[in-house]
């Protein structure tokens, strides 16, 4: 995926279960494969950061969640890429 040239807004998941365990994937595409990492991904136009996290969710564990119950934001430069991002991570 290109990015633009502009931050770009980006969701990252935190969902805990009733144990307080935190779900996590493994990476199937560079960077990091085969690492685990928190479910993740890009905002699209016109979609809010909150069904941005719950559709990554979704998408990568295939676990439907209902709500977002907090957000937390901080901006970053990836290492792999050196572009910058700012990230939103949902809980």
């Amino acid at each position: 995926m290109t990015l633009p040239p502009t931050p770009a807004l980006a969701t990252d998941c935190v969902v805990f279960d009733p144990l307080g365990r935190v779900l996590l994937i493994r990476r199937q595409h560079e960077p990091g494969v085969g690492k685990h990492a928190l479910q993740a991904g890009f905002v699209k136009i016109g979609e809010t950061v909150e069904s941005a996290g719950i559709r990554e969710i979704r998408e990568e564990t295939g676990v439907a969640i209902a709500e977002i119950n907090a957000a937390i934001a901080s901006q970053h430069c990836s290492p792999q890429t050196r572009n910058r991002a700012t990230g939103l991570a949902v809980l």
